[in-house]
């Protein structure tokens, strides 16, 4: 068995924000990159880890199945009997897939497709499987399904097949293509979380809005996460960038820093100011007697003294400047931005909107 990890898709939702172009490599937790998970899971479960590219046509959502077998084949020659695993790293997968791939009905399959139970909140590819084991495609209205994650584990021997097949569906969809390859091949879709059994619980988050990327910050400045980031058995190996660690202290006049329930980046300075429900990126700076509450704070961006900020997402680079106010009534900072689910996004100087 090997896994391949693809990249090469694009956020559109968060590029403003400053992200790397690939949206493999945009921040997570203020220490990893999307792409780092895919990385772990495949390290974790037991397998080799080589780097695919999709080729023609980047993944993105709802066109992740192609590019991932294009990326499969292209990525090394493998004996026909081989289980490549495919993890597409434009949104991150955390588990332990030993128990789908020690599955003894593993052995006949063409393709399978990595699934979670669906709860609505995805836009992702919904599947059902029958009595039989058969997998069809369900609308995208349907509950009760499961909600393929963009991830797959592929025989060798059948990939020569299931392009072609591939090649006489026009377009990319995955629903469409799934429903090509199933008439033709055998498809089974694997539960994870049915197959975790006790284990590891698996994660998924698709970062499809900057809605979503944000929720899913939050929610690790919980006391009991989704994503469990501290379990010594699934060690997580994040990017260093060589930068100190993160510190918290007094500022001007003795002024306390504060940092509550919340995750810091390597580097980061929280200066007499109070962070409180956050997730601050590397390199930023927290100024004296400035408050920032529920908001994240990406890579090397800066809050001036005395600012207050409150539910927002703060671009990599970016300044606040001193005195100023972010998510409240109004605000004069140049490049914000109000969502209308109530979140300010300030965006770098480079995606600003330059006056006249």
């Amino acid at each position: 068995m090997v896994g391949v990890v693809v990249g090469g898709g694009t956020s559109e939702s968060l590029a403003p924000l400053g992200v790397p172009g690939d949206v493999a490599f945009a921040p997570f937790a203020a220490r990893y990159r999307l792409g780092d998970f895919a990385r772990t899971t495949l390290r974790n479960s037991g397998l080799g880890v080589l780097d695919g590219t999709g080729g023609r046509g980047a993944p993105r959502p709802g066109a992740r199945l192609l590019p991932a077998l294009r990326a499969c084949a292209g990525s090394a020659p493998y004996e026909p009997s081989t289980l490549v695993v495919v993890l597409v790293a434009d949104h991150i997968l955390d588990a332990d897939l030993r128990p789908v791939l020690s599955d003894p009905e593993a052995d006949g399959i063409d393709l399978a497709l990595l699934c979670l139970p669906d709860d609505g909140s995805s836009g992702g590819c919904r599947l059902a499987v029958d009595a039989s084991g058969a997998v069809r495609v369900e609308p995208a209205t349907a509950r009760g399904a499961l909600t393929w994650t963009g991830d797959l584990v592929v025989r060798a021997g059948s990939l020569p097949g299931l392009l072609s097949t591939a090649a006489d569906v026009s377009g990319e969809d995955d629903a469409v293509l799934v429903s090509a390859l199933v008439r033709r091949h055998r498809v089974v879709a694997r539960d994870l979380a049915t197959a975790a059994a006790g284990a590891r619980r698996p994660y998924w988050h698709e970062p499809s809005s900057v809605e979503a990327y944000y929720a899913a910050h939050m929610e690790l400045c919980t006391d009991a996460p989704g994503l469990d980031l501290y379990d010594p058995t699934w060690p997580l190996v994040g990017v260093s960038e060589g930068l100190p660690p993160a510190k918290v202290v007094c500022g001007a006049a003795s002024h306390p820093g504060q940092a509550l329930n919340a995750l810091l980046g390597e580097g980061a300075v929280i200066r007499g100011g109070s962070v409180i429900r956050c997730v601050v990126g590397r390199g930023a700076l927290v100024d004296v007697g400035a408050e920032v509450e529920d908001s994240l704070l990406l890579d090397g961006c800066r809050i001036g003294r005395c600012a207050r900020v409150r539910r927002a997402l703060v671009g990599a680079g970016a300044v606040i400047p001193d005195g100023e106010q972010v998510g409240y009534d109004e605000t004069t900072v140049a490049g914000t931005r109000r969502l209308a689910s109530g979140l300010t996004l300030v965006l770098p100087e480079s995606e600003a909107p330059r006056s006249a």
